[in-house]
């Protein structure tokens, strides 16, 4: 109603346009997955749940069912557990190696690498990287032995293998090395003294 001219009593009610807001859902990369505008005291609808490599969706870090501003909603991960490969030196390929029996060791055997060398086929199956490697040996022969380490034909240091006895009883030492996506080669070469 207008109220430009009043000739008699006049009850004049004020209306009202809701608020709209706008609500933007982002992946954790800050990539938008949704946008929408929803009116003051109303639920968001959130987009189709995405997805991770390595990576669990969670759900979202704010609650969306009672919008009264502009919000920005941010998609919340968990990190899968690390997938676990395990490599056989005895399926590897040897070179002046000898393998032998073993009642403890896995899969009943072990590799002597004596002078030769020893290349595992690797797949890094979550894309290049950082991968920890984790090489179980045996070294009876001195307090510590280094040999080199390749990866893809290209040195990638040493790594050195304390004593674990006089017999053989394993032990385990930890490397991290950088692998390209898909197939590489890591290899164990002959520095200083044997290794098993």
């Amino acid at each position: 109603k207008t109220f430009t001219n009043i000739t008699a009593a006049i009850t004049i009610t004020a209306q009202y346009t809701i608020n709209s807001y706008k609500v933007s859902f982002v992946d954790y990369n800050g990539t938008e997955l949704k946008a929408q505008n929803v009116n003051y005291g109303s639920a968001a609808t959130a987009p189709t749940s995405p997805s991770r490599t390595g990576y669990t969706f969670s759900g979202w870090d704010k609650t969306f069912t009672n919008i009264t501003s502009d919000l920005t909603i941010i998609a919340q991960y968990t990190q899968d557990a690390p997938v676990t490969t395990k490599y056989e030196a005895e399926n590897a390929v040897g070179s002046n190696t000898n393998t032998v029996s073993l009642a403890g060791a896995s899969n009943g055997k072990y590799v002597q690498m004596q002078d030769g060398s020893i290349t595992f086929t690797v797949n890094a199956s979550d894309g290049a990287g950082t991968y920890k490697i984790n090489i179980v040996f045996s070294q009876t022969y001195a307090d510590s032995k280094a040999q080199n380490i390749q990866v893809n034909g290209a040195s990638a240091g040493s790594v050195t293998f304390v004593k674990t006895g006089s017999s053989v009883t394993f032990s385990s030492v930890e490397v991290v090395l950088s692998l390209n996506a898909g197939s590489n080669t890591i290899a164990i070469t002959k520095s200083w003294g044997w290794v098993d």
